[in-house]
C-alpha cells in the first residue's frame, strides 16, 4: 500500500456510511489537520470509494484543498470493506483514564498549547472531571450508576403529604424554589408544596429555552396563577439554534444542551439566594435513570457550585398513576398537549423525543417537524447522533406504536 496525493473531486463517498459527522466534528477535524497537517490519509479502494476517511474528506474542502493523500487498497473483499468501516469507529472506542488525561491536559495548557486541537474543549474536560469527583466520592469502584430499586407510594394522602422528617428538613427555611417545567411531575412538585408550606414564599423557575412548544409559557404562568405563587421565567445566554449551528444537534450522553440551556440559567438564578434560607424542589422521579447519581429523595446537584443547597424531590417514590389522580383531584391546570397525543413538555425539537412525541409533533405543528428536517439536511446528520435517527425515523416508530395499541384494543374488546 502506498500514499499518493489524489484530487478530491475525484474521491466519491459512500452513500450508506454508517459514521455521522455533525458540523462541530468536522470543524475540530479542520483545524488539527491545520495544526498538525493530513497525518492520516483517506482509505479507498480502487474505484476511489472511500473506506474510512469521511470526516477528513468533508474537513479537507472545508479547508479549501484540493488535493488530499489516500491509500488504495485492493485485497479487500465488498463485505470486508463494508465490515471494515464499522469497525474502523467501533474498535477504536475506549474509556478514558480521567486522571492521565487531565494530567496530559494540564501539561498543554501550562505549556501555553491551545487544548481546543485535542477534539476536546474546556467545558468537556471540566464536565469529565467533576463526573468522576462525583462517581468516585459516592461508590465504591465498579459500583454502578442507575438508581436502585424503589418502593412507590400508591396511598394518595402519604403521596401528597409531609412527613415529620419532611416538615423539619424545611423549618429553618423562608424560601422554595421550584425547578418547573409545566409537565406533571414538577406540577405535582408545585402542588405539593403549596399544600404542605401555604406559609413559605414560593417561586417557580421556568427555563424557556426558545425551542419551547407553542403556549407552553402561558401554561406555566396559569399554574403559578392557580397556585397563587411567584413565576420567574430565565433563558439561556446564547441562542440555542446558534449553539446547534456550531456543535450539531445535543448527544443524548452527555446531554450539554440541559446544562447551557435550562440548569446554567436556573442555577444562576438560584445562585442568588442563602443556600441557608431555600430549599430546592423539582419533578424528579426514582423510575427516571441518571448518569453518575443514585438519586434520593434529597439528593443535590453535581454542580460544584449548588453543593450548599439543599433539593427535594417529592414526585421521587410516588406511584405515577397516583400522581396523576392527585392532579386530576386538584383542579391544577393541565397542559393541553397530553390531549394531543404529547408525552412530554420538554423542547419540541429534543434529540431524546421518543416515537409517540415524534408523532404527536408530526401531527400537531408539522412546520417544526419541517424545520427539524431542514436543520437535519444543513448540518449533514440527523437529530439523533446517538443511534443516527432521524425525525422520520422517529415518527415511523410513533405510527408503529399507535398500529400496536390499535390492534390491542380491538383485541381486548373482541375478548369482552
Amino acid at each position: 500500500m502506498k500514499i499518493k496525493n489524489t484530487n478530491i473531486d475525484d474521491l466519491k463517498p459512500y452513500a450508506h456510511n454508517p459514521k455521522t459527522h455533525p458540523a462541530d466534528q468536522v470543524k475540530k477535524i479542520a483545524r488539527s489537520i491545520e495544526e498538525f497537517g493530513f497525518l492520516v490519509p483517506v482509505l479507498v479502494d480502487a474505484d476511489m470509494n472511500i473506506i474510512a476517511g469521511h470526516g477528513r474528506l468533508m474537513a479537507a474542502r472545508k479547508l479549501g484543498h484540493t488535493e488530499i493523500p489516500t491509500i488504495s487498497v485492493d485485497h479487500l473483499t465488498e463485505a470486508q470493506m463494508r465490515a471494515y468501516r464499522i469497525a474502523d469507529n467501533k474498535l477504536t472506542e475506549s474509556a478514558w483514564n480521567i486522571d492521565e488525561l487531565k494530567f496530559e491536559m494540564d501539561e498543554l495548557e501550562l505549556g501555553g498549547f491551545d487544548i481546543d486541537l485535542t477534539g476536546f474543549d474546556d467545558i468537556e474536560i471540566g464536565d469529565m472531571i467533576r463526573d468522576k469527583e462525583v462517581h468516585d466520592a459516592r461508590y465504591k469502584p465498579g459500583e454502578g450508576s442507575i438508581t436502585g430499586d424503589t418502593d412507590f407510594i400508591e396511598d394518595e394522602k402519604d403521596a401528597l403529604m409531609a412527613d415529620d422528617e419532611t416538615h423539619e428538613l424545611f423549618r429553618n427555611t423562608s424560601t422554595i424554589l421550584i425547578t418547573f417545567s409545566g409537565g406533571k411531575d414538577s406540577t405535582f412538585a408545585l402542588y405539593w408544596a403549596k399544600t404542605n408550606f401555604p406559609e413559605k414564599e414560593i417561586i417557580a423557575v421556568f427555563a424557556d429555552t426558545g425551542v419551547e412548544f407553542p403556549g407552553i409559557t402561558s401554561h406555566v404562568k396559569a399554574c403559578c396563577d392557580f397556585m397563587d405563587v411567584e413565576c420567574r421565567i430565565v433563558k439561556p445566554i446564547k441562542d440555542v439554534w446558534l449553539m446547534i449551528e456550531d456543535r450539531g444537534f445535543p448527544h443524548l450522553i452527555g446531554r450539554w444542551c440541559q446544562k447551557e440551556w435550562i440548569y446554567d440559567p436556573i442555577n444562576k438564578l438560584y445562585l442568588e439566594y442563602d443556600p441557608n434560607d431555600v430549599i430546592i424542589v423539582d419533578g424528579s422521579r426514582a423510575d427516571q435513570t441518571v448518569r453518575t447519581t443514585r438519586k434520593t429523595k434529597t439528593s443535590g446537584s453535581p454542580e460544584s457550585r449548588m453543593k450548599e443547597y439543599q433539593y427535594y424531590h417529592p414526585a421521587f417514590d410516588v406511584d405515577k398513576p397516583v400522581l396523576e389522580h392527585i392532579l386530576e383531584k386538584s383542579g391544577m391546570p393541565r397542559w393541553e398537549g397530553y390531549d394531543r397525543g404529547f408525552v412530554r413538555t420538554a423542547c419540541w425539537m429534543c434529540p431524546g423525543m421518543c416515537g409517540d412525541q415524534a408523532l404527536a409533533l408530526s401531527e400537531n405543528y408539522p412546520g417544526l417537524t419541517e424545520d427539524i428536517r431542514r436543520w437535519e439536511q444543513k448540518l449533514g446528520t440527523h437529530i439523533r447522533p446517538t443511534d443516527n435517527r432521524s425525525i422520520d425515523d422517529m415518527i415511523r416508530t410513533g405510527h408503529k406504536n399507535r398500529e400496536r395499541r390499535d390492534k390491542q384494543s380491538l383485541f381486548d374488546e373482541m375478548q369482552e
